[in-house]
C-alpha cells in the first residue's frame, strides 16, 4: 500500500455510493413522489451569512461575527425562535473560541478593535 491507497480506496467507495443513489432514484417508486419547489430565499439565508461571516472576522472579531452567523442563518429555519437561536450562538461561540483559540492557537481577533485590544 502507498500514499495513494487510502485516497483511492475513498474516492471508489464513494463512486460506488454515489451511482448505488442514483439507481435507487431512478427506480418507478422513486419517480412517484413529487419533489417541493425550491426555496431560493432560504439557500441565501444559509449561504448569505456563510459569506457575512468572512467579510466580518476582522472588523467584528469573532465574538459578534459567530454570533451573526448563527442567528441569521437560523432565520432559514421554519421552526424559527429566539430562545433557541441564542443558546445555539452561545454554545457555538464558546465551542469554537474553545477548538480554534485556546485548543488550535489560532490567532483571530475575539473582539472589534474600538471594544479591546482585538485579540
Amino acid at each position: 500500500m502507498g500514499p495513494g491507497y487510502f485516497p483511492t480506496a475513498v474516492g471508489s467507495v464513494l463512486g460506488l455510493l454515489g451511482l448505488a443513489l442514483t439507481m435507487t432514484s431512478l427506480s418507478a417508486k422513486a419517480m412517484e413522489e413529487r419533489i417541493a419547489k425550491f426555496s431560493w430565499p432560504t439557500l441565501l439565508l444559509i449561504i448569505g451569512p456563510v459569506v457575512l461571516f468572512g467579510l466580518m472576522l476582522q472588523p467584528l472579531g469573532l465574538i459578534l461575527s459567530l454570533v451573526m452567523l448563527v442567528i441569521t442563518s437560523s432565520y432559514a429555519s421554519h421552526e424559527f425562535a429566539w430562545r433557541p437561536t441564542l443558546l445555539n450562538a452561545v454554545v457555538l461561540t464558546v465551542l469554537c473560541i474553545v477548538v480554534f483559540v485556546w485548543a488550535l492557537k489560532l490567532q483571530f481577533p475575539l473582539w472589534p478593535a474600538f471594544i479591546g485590544d482585538g485579540g
